[in-house]
């Protein structure tokens, strides 16, 4: 194991409801700290931590999920976020989601983008709409996340969930690897690069059903949050291709209760109508859905 700056270490926090509350504990050195989370991770995810500039590595542990970022580099050491992981998955009722979810969910084909801020509840969200496509059909459903999180028992459906970087090498592997499964249903969770945004799109144009999650700080950004990783001369193609391919855009932020004691989930929808969707593609062809 390298050797490393020794460092004073930094108090623990616990976020409650979304405030951080500091933690009556002694700091934790990165001599106590590293020793602690690598017995979490695996070889590959040492490396990764190990790289001068690498930022993260995640993995998942029963009933939480770890994240270790390298720290600055005048305070060298590693620091985790634990965030915990229900096992049971929550249904569509229980996250409040309105109906209108249950009607995406019956689309075919198509890209349905979950956004909002870090921490709102965008996974639970999506695992909530994967389950209620495994209760309700009998589909192939593959998912791709990074790291692994909510675990899905088959039900209906058949359900193939893979983890970056212990069974593909990136988003854009495993998407040309799973379409290659014929899945009906597809999910991602998290931002990714152009050729993965493109793979995702032309999945979406091929019949499948894919849902991604996306951060993005407000609504505004939600509608265009892929252009961003666009280069110039190819944001009209990407453009076109995801006019003629998005079915729904769900953004959504967690708002504390009246109680103060806890919070739930608001949300707005934007599903695309027939005449959004036959403008998109120029008029060269009407596309009918459900």
């Amino acid at each position: 194991m390298p050797r490393h700056a020794p460092r004073r270490g930094s108090s623990s926090n616990l976020r409650i409801h979304g405030t951080l509350r500091k933690v009556d504990y002694p700091p934790l050195t990165d001599a106590v700290l590293r020793p602690m989370l690598y017995e979490m991770l695996s070889e590959k995810q040492i490396e990764r931590v190990e790289k001068p500039k690498d930022l993260i590595s995640a993995t998942r542990l029963p009933a939480s999920r770890v994240s270790v970022a390298t720290s600055s580099p005048r305070a060298p050491g590693l620091a985790a976020a634990f965030r915990r992981i229900p096992f049971q998955i929550s249904t569509l009722a229980e996250v409040g989601a309105p109906d209108v979810f249950k009607q995406v969910c019956e689309y075919k084909s198509g890209l349905v983008l979950v956004t909002g801020p870090t921490g709102c509840g965008k996974s639970t969200t999506l695992a909530a709409m994967i389950d209620h496509i495994n209760k309700t059909t009998n589909l192939h459903i593959i998912t791709l996340e990074d790291p692994l999180e909510f675990v899905h028992e088959p039900k209906g459906c058949m359900i193939s969930q893979r983890e970056i970087g212990t069974h593909c090498d990136d988003f854009a592997s495993g998407l040309r690897s799973s379409f290659a499964r014929r899945p009906e249903r597809g999910a991602r969770r998290r931002n990714a690069r152009l050729d993965t945004i493109q793979l995702a799109i032309s999945a979406a144009e091929t019949g499948h059903l894919v849902f991604a999650t996306l951060h993005t700080s407000e609504r505004t950004q939600d509608g265009g949050p892929h252009h961003r990783r666009v280069p110039t001369d190819r944001q009209s193609q990407v453009r076109t291709m995801l006019s003629e391919s998005l079915r729904a855009v769900i953004s959504q932020q967690l708002l504390p209760k009246a109680d103060g004691k806890s919070r739930i989930a608001a949300y707005e929808i934007l599903v695309a109508t027939r005449v959004f969707e036959a403008s998109s593609a120029n008029r060269r062809h009407f596309k009918s859905h459900p």
